[in-house]
């Protein structure tokens, strides 16, 4: 949270695409199988279906190139999308939704602008809240300041 961005093996993984950590951070979050027009609803309501669906499939293939243990792949059966890897996936959300702190306090995605990833925001605020003072405390004077408060 705060930081938008995908890392293996300790590097950061360079996606070209100004929504790439989005999309992603929506197959996690979602889980399982997902379409195309939900996915184009939830993410890129107010982009012509052309552009958006073009979006995505520049996305899968930069994905393919730079994180090929990384897929986003297709059910030509179902129609559907998902996840398809055999890397163990540590996401920041999840491990929050799980009580646990991993990586920075800050906002979700806070680049997106989606309504989705407002949404994923709001819910995870108590979340954050649970921690303990001195916890969020430690951390606020780690970084100089409330990652909370957007600008």
């Amino acid at each position: 949270m705060g930081e938008e961005r995908i890392v293996h093996n300790g590097k950061t993984v360079p996606i070209p695409l100004r929504r790439a950590t989005e999309v992603i951070a929506y197959f996690l979050d979602n889980g399982g199988k997902i379409s195309l027009k939900k996915l184009r609803a939830d993410l890129f309501p107010d982009d012509d279906p052309k552009t958006s669906r073009n979006y995505f499939h520049q996305f899968r293939h930069e994905l393919h190139a730079r994180l090929p243990v990384f897929q986003i792949a297709y059910d030509s059966e179902q129609h559907l999308y998902e996840i398809k890897t055999d890397l163990t996936v540590l996401w920041d959300v999840a491990e929050l939704r799980a009580g646990r702190k991993m990586g920075g306090m800050g906002l979700f995605l806070p680049s997106s602008g989606s309504e989705w990833a407002e949404l994923v925001e709001h819910n995870l605020q108590p979340l954050r809240d649970e921690l303990t003072p001195d916890v969020l405390k430690k951390y606020y004077a780690s970084i100089g300041g409330n990652p909370n408060t957007r600008r």
